[in-house]
């Protein structure tokens, strides 16, 4: 069915090394989403208050989360910028931005870094992919 309402979502990193190849080869890639579906890695997060999901989409194994995305996620997709005390500020205009992702997975996640490089959180990004970083801990070290 149709999703409406919902911004769907797939959690690669949690995802087994032999899918994580197949999202980022072309062609193939494809192939890797229904996979991700049956193993619990596509979530659906409403845009608004008011958007409902019937329960056909939970049997096809979505996760359905009932709220709205938080900061900390809108973060880590790089959707909100929180500059850190490093932030580099410089903008390098003799360089051509070259992406090296093949696929559209590879390209967002390509895109993902390089914002969280120029606002400086590069590496509490990659704490938080390992799940090594909270909320909590996030909002401390950036507000703090």
């Amino acid at each position: 069915p149709a999703v409406t309402g919902f911004q769907p979502v797939f959690n690669f990193s949690r995802a087994p090394l032999t899918l994580k190849i197949l999202v980022q080869t072309p062609y193939f890639e494809r192939f890797a989403y229904p996979k991700a579906l049956r193993l619990g890695l596509g979530e659906l997060w409403p845009e608004s208050e008011s958007a409902e999901a019937s329960t056909e989409l939970k049997n096809e194994g979505w996760i359905v989360h009932a709220t709205m995305k938080s900061e900390y996620e809108r973060w880590l997709e790089g959707s909100v910028a929180i500059l850190a005390s490093g932030s580099s500020r410089k903008r390098r205009t003799n360089k051509i931005p070259v992406t090296l992702g093949f696929t559209e997975y590879g390209r967002n996640q390509t895109r993902i870094k390089r914002i969280h490089k120029m606002n400086g959180t590069y590496k509490l990004y990659k704490r938080a992919l390992k799940n090594e970083l909270t909320e909590a801990e996030l909002s401390t070290l950036l507000r703090g």
